[in-house]
């Protein structure tokens, strides 16, 4: 778990796919996967520290919320509902149910951390403007520098994998 917390603390990693927030049927905030190469084998959620947050270590500037051991993966793809995972899919501590206030980060990775998909932030309220068979990424904006929120059909989500660089 060590080499994970790396990755959230500024070491960079290879990255090998995307990652995205969707909804189910019933509105329900979904993780979405997807990758070239190995696929993941786990997928963390996580926050920055609160100003006045005491829990953790104090040096520490994130918190890991919930940690998801992936079951064995085929193919390019996964998902799993946030807050009620299945199909193998397991949560540690518990499943994430988000808290309204916070801005959330999740990413893919490999327990060896060699890899990473890139990551997305949402929050709860994400939910409302999305539909299933859209998924939440975040772009990048060269001009201004940001990471602005896009939303995509999860067609154009998948070709974001056979656009991405570090997969070619």
């Amino acid at each position: 778990m060590s080499a994970l917390m790396a990755a959230l603390t500024g070491c960079s990693v290879p990255r090998n796919g995307v990652t995205g927030i969707s909804v189910d049927e019933a509105g329900r905030l979904t993780v979405v996967l997807a990758w070239c190469g190995r696929a993941p084998d786990v997928v963390i959620v996580y926050h920055d520290r609160a100003r006045g947050e005491s829990a953790g270590r104090p040096d520490d500037p994130t918190v890991t919320d919930a940690t998801y051991d992936a079951p064995a993966l085929p193919g390019q793809r996964a998902s799993f509902l946030i807050d009620a995972p299945s199909g193998g899919w397991t949560a540690a501590p518990a499943p994430l149910v988000p808290d309204p206030a916070i801005t959330y980060t999740v990413f893919g990775a490999t327990r060896d951390n060699s890899y990473s998909t890139r990551s997305v932030s949402f929050r709860a309220d994400d939910a409302a403007k999305l539909t299933p068979g859209s998924v939440l990424v975040q772009g990048y904006d060269e001009r201004t520098r940001t990471h602005p929120d896009v939303v995509l059909p999860l067609k154009e989500f998948e070709q974001e994998l056979r656009d991405f660089k570090e997969c070619a």
